[in-house]
């Protein structure tokens, strides 16, 4: 309960763009062996997640970017972040050790 509280949160605090959530109430958290059920039970969401992920593509696609950081959209802002983390070490940079 903890855990969903943090969560909820979280995606309160900073919304995604796209948030895959299918209705698996009906199984608990340590039902692993029931992947197969789980899976079928999601199914349903699957042309809702694809729409919802093509939308966020477009509106991305189309934002306006400007040359001041401070005037970007906030999600340009989230991405340029998330890319820098991701970003390897410049060549002989030893401080990501």
């Amino acid at each position: 309960m903890m855990m969903q509280n943090i969560l909820n949160a979280r995606v309160a605090r900073h919304p995604p763009d796209v948030l895959i959530k299918p209705d698996i109430s009906d199984f608990r958290i340590l039902e692993f062996y029931r992947a197969r059920a789980i899976l079928k039970a999601s199914e349903a969401f699957i042309d809702d997640a694809k729409r919802d992920i093509e939308a966020a593509i477009q509106r991305f696609e189309h934002a306006p970017v400007s040359a001041d950081p401070e005037k970007r959209p906030e999600q340009i802002r989230r991405f340029a972040r998330a890319e820098w983390r991701r970003r390897p070490p410049a060549h002989g940079d030893r401080s990501a050790d």
